[in-house]
């Protein structure tokens, strides 16, 4: 009611009533929000049988952001996600790689940094190993402590690409539902899952960490389960793939996704 501003249930609109309604369309349309477009948030309705036009209106919708984003850059951010990814001459995306200790997770990210930095890239890489001397002080090794380790990092992937950078994250990560979390929070847009891949016996004899030698109860796959990443975007197997021919297909997907 223009009159009284209150709000009352209609079937039907007279001629310069107000009202909030919910289109449907029989094909899909481009649109904004008025609030974000004066543009395309607005539209007309026209007769088809007279061509008169019957009706105007304004549309409510909230901003659509790229790559899965909510947004949680800040309301108050005058930098925009789009408008860094411009600068940086890329899209924001995270890298897990995911495997076993000894497997060359952090060998394979930060080879993967080095070839993207001398390409002129923003990246970043995200050590599980050294995040326990910080963020993550004081979590156990055992399968808990190593998911929530990535739990709390995807947090920190998440931002970094807020902020527009490439991230490379190096973890364990062995537990299944904890890596789809991660994916839900990240954007499985933004998402590219590596499994390094390599036999047990190899990362034992590897064991860049002292982490067999200690013959500890803190070792994934023995102590506890390792749940393989079955949906993962790339698989590299480090005992016969060289970690040049790993960087190569690193750099692929992530062509192929449209990140670089």
């Amino acid at each position: 009611d223009v009159n009284t501003l209150e709000k009352d249930a209609a079937s039907a609109l007279q001629l310069n009533e107000i009202g909030r309604v919910k289109v449907s369309l029989d094909s899909a349309i481009a649109l904004d929000g008025y609030d974000s477009n004066r543009t395309t948030g607005a539209f007309i309705v026209i007769d088809r049988l007279t061509n008169g036009t019957v009706g105007a209106g304004m549309i409510i919708a909230q901003p659509v952001l790229p790559h899965g984003s909510t947004g949680q850059h800040g309301k108050q951010a005058h930098v925009s996600t789009e408008e860094r990814a411009m600068r940086f001459g890329q899209q924001p995306a995270t890298v897990l790689f995911s495997g076993l200790s000894g497997a060359g997770k952090s060998t394979l990210a930060y080879a993967v940094e080095r070839k993207l930095f001398d390409m002129g890239r923003a990246v970043y890489v995200l050590d599980g190993q050294n995040l326990r001397h910080d963020l993550n002080k004081g979590l156990p090794q055992d399968r808990a402590g190593r998911t929530e380790n990535w739990r709390r990092a995807a947090h920190v992937a998440r931002q970094f690409n807020e902020a527009g950078l490439l991230t490379l994250a190096a973890f364990v990560a062995p537990d299944a539902e904890g890596r789809e979390q991660a994916k839900a929070l990240i954007g499985k847009e933004r998402l590219v899952t590596v499994y390094v891949q390599a036999s047990p016996l190899a990362c034992r004899e590897r064991d860049p960490q002292g982490l067999y030698a200690a013959a500890g109860d803190n070792i994934p796959g023995e102590s506890f389960p390792f749940d393989v990443p079955l949906d993962a975007d790339l698989v590299i197997d480090t005992q016969s793939t060289s970690v040049d021919e790993g960087v190569k297909q690193v750099l692929d997907v992530l062509r192929q996704r449209g990140a670089i």
